[in-house]
C-alpha cells in the first residue's frame, strides 16, 4: 500500500514538474517546446516502464537509457540519439535548478561520436574459418601466426596489447588473459577461446624458444620484442599474402578485433557485454558496431521475411 502511495505521489510530482518545465522553456523563448516536451514524456514513459522515479535516476540508469536508444528495433541515427540526449540533459538541468535533484545523472553521459566509422576490412565468420583452416606454414615465424590470429580474434586484443603479453599473463586453468592497456594504464581480464590456448600452448612448447632471444625469454615475453620488423608488420605482411592466395577480402591485424565485436553482436550478445569484452570505457566506442549489425538484420528481413517476398 505504501509503495502504491509513493508511486501516486511521484506521478503527481511529475505532472507538476512538466508544467514547470514548459514555463521554464517559455521563459527561455525556446521555439521547439512541443517537441522537447514530447521527448521528455517519452523518456518519462521509459522510466515508468523500468519502475524508476525520474528524480531518483542514477548515472547507471542514464547509461541504460542510452543503450535502449542504441538497441531499438527501429534504428535511430546517431544525430537523432544525440538530439534526444541533449533534450533530456536540458530537462535534468531544469530539475537541478528547480531543486528537485541535487546533481544531474547525465553530467558524465557523452554524445555519440558522429565522425567515427568502421573500416571496410571486417572479415565474415566464414572468412575467418577459411583463413585459419588454410594458413600456410613455411617458416618458424609462420608457426607463430596461428596463435597470434587466434588471440586477436578470439579475445579481441589490440595488436599493442598482444605485443607485450607475458607468460605470467596467461591463466590456462581459468581460460583468462590479463591485459595491460598502455594508453590508460588500466588492467583487465578477458576470456580466451580453447582454440586460442591450444595453439598458444603448442607455440610455447615448440617454437617460442627458437624465435625469442635470451633476454626476451628471461623477461617472460610471448612474442619477439624490438625486432627490425615488428609483430604488427609481420602479421600484416602475412595476411596480405594469405588473403591474396585464398582470395579473401583484405585483412589487417586490427580487422580481427572489429570482427570479434561484430560477430558477437550478430550472434545476440548485448552491447554492454561486448563493451566489457573490448575494454571500452565509453559505450559510444562500442556503439559503432550496432549500425553494421542492424544493416545486416535489415538485409535478412528483406531476403527472408514472407511479407518482403510477396508478389506485388
Amino acid at each position: 500500500m505504501g509503495q502504491q502511495l509513493r508511486k501516486d505521489k511521484a506521478k503527481e510530482t511529475i505532472e507538476t514538474i512538466l508544467q514547470g518545465y514548459k514555463k521554464y522553456l517559455q521563459s527561455k523563448e525556446i521555439r521547439s517546446i512541443s517537441d522537447r516536451t514530447f521527448q521528455v514524456k517519452a523518456f518519462l514513459k521509459w522510466c515508468e516502464d523500468q519502475s524508476i522515479i525520474p528524480q531518483e535516476l542514477t548515472e547507471e540508469h542514464a547509461h541504460s537509457w542510452m543503450i535502449y536508444l542504441v538497441e531499438r528495433p527501429v534504428p535511430l541515427s546517431r544525430g537523432t540519439i544525440n538530439g534526444r540526449l541533449s533534450i533530456i540533459k536540458n530537462f535534468y538541468h531544469f530539475l537541478r535548478k528547480a531543486g528537485y535533484i541535487g546533481s544531474s545523472p547525465f553530467f558524465y553521459i557523452h554524445s555519440l561520436s558522429t565522425g567515427r566509422t568502421l573500416p571496410r576490412d571486417i572479415p565474415e565468420v566464414q572468412d575467418m574459418e577459411t583463413l585459419l583452416s588454410n594458413l600456410s606454414i613455411l617458416s618458424l615465424g609462420d608457426l607463430m601466426m596461428r596463435p597470434v590470429i587466434e588471440l586477436l580474434y578470439g579475445s579481441a586484443l589490440r595488436i599493442s596489447e598482444l605485443e607485450i603479453l607475458k607468460l605470467e599473463d596467461l591463466d590456462f586453468v581459468g581460460g583468462m588473459i590479463t591485459i595491460y592497456e598502455s594508453k590508460t594504464n588500466r588492467v583487465r581480464r578477458v576470456p580466451a577461446t580453447e582454440s586460442s590456448f591450444h595453439s598458444l600452448q603448442k607455440y610455447i612448447d615448440q617454437v617460442r624458444s627458437q624465435l625469442l632471444n635470451p633476454q626476451e625469454l628471461s623477461a617472460g615475453y610471448l612474442f619477439p620484442q624490438g625486432a627490425k620488423t615488428t609483430l604488427r608488420c609481420r602479421i600484416n605482411n602475412k595476411l596480405k599474402r594469405e588473403c591474396a592466395r585464398l582470395k579473401l577480402p583484405k585483412m589487417t591485424s586490427h580487422s580481427f578485433r572489429h570482427a570479434a565485436a561484430t560477430h558477437m553482436l550478430k550472434a545476440g550478445a548485448g552491447i554492454k557485454e561486448v563493451q566489457s569484452f573490448l575494454g571500452h570505457q565509453k559505450i559510444t566506442s562500442t556503439e559503432i558496431y550496432t549500425h553494421l549489425v542492424k544493416e545486416d538484420l535489415k538485409q535478412v528481413v528483406h531476403n527472408h521475411h514472407p511479407r518482403e517476398k510477396r508478389n506485388l
